[in-house]
């Protein structure tokens, strides 16, 4: 035995009179294994899904693994939709500039609907005089004249247009999802983690001071 523990133990049987071997309990110790309260474990998982459950670890992890694999899912999806539509639109106004002369890269939504739904500019203004909505004629003038060269050129078009639509669409509800998936999990990982909480067991020992009559009680608690 070293010098140093023989030291220590000497110092222990000085300090604990010999009556301190009756059955009252030596120390008070509370162990608290909470690593993440539920208000922590919830904003963990509003930030990204699942992570608020993965840091709760042990049964929960598979539960986080889904939130966390549905989140990467559902970004995924977000950008490929949004370059895919980007494209898509990029390919529009190639074709529109090629088959109908008229570049509406930087015109307005209905302006490009009136060029999907007629075939010139003549056939436009024409059939607005007919339906009698003379504010909806467009200047003759030759940043607004188009003349498509064949009707399939045309159709080609609105196909391509509606791809866009759909894609663009779409990106609306993937955000939904995207927010829904992380109020889910936030919510599951603070009923989780409070579940936890309520249902740990506290270790305790008490030390009295036999020095004082009144005794005196030493709490020493650890969180882990």
């Amino acid at each position: 035995m070293s010098r140093t523990a023989l030291i220590l133990l000497a110092i222990i049987m000085i300090a604990v009179p010999a009556r301190a071997q009756q059955s009252e309990p030596l120390a008070e110790l509370r162990i608290d294994r909470r690593t993440v309260s539920p208000v922590g474990a919830m904003l963990r998982s509003f930030v990204l899904p699942g992570w608020g459950q993965l840091s709760l670890g042990g049964e929960f992890n598979r539960r986080g693994a889904v939130h966390l694999g549905a989140d990467a899912i559902l970004i995924t999806s977000y950008i490929w939709l949004h370059y895919n539509a980007g494209s898509l639109e990029n390919n529009m106004f190639a074709h529109v500039s090629r088959y109908a002369g008229i570049d509406i890269s930087n015109r307005s939504r209905s302006f490009q609907l009136a060029v999907a739904a007629h075939n010139s500019l003549t056939a436009y203004n024409d059939f607005q005089e007919r339906s009698r909505q003379w504010n909806e004629i467009l200047e003759n003038v030759p940043q607004n004249q188009w003349i498509w060269q064949s009707e399939q050129n045309r159709f080609d078009y609105q196909e391509i247009r509606n791809r866009v639509d759909r894609s663009r669409q779409q990106l609306p509800a993937i955000a939904t999802l995207m927010v829904a998936n992380r109020i889910i999990s936030g919510v599951h990982a603070f009923m989780s983690a409070r579940r936890i909480a309520s249902s740990l067991p506290e270790v305790s020992l008490s030390m009295p001071y036999y020095g004082d009559p009144t005794g005196v009680m030493a709490t020493v608690s650890f969180r882990f």
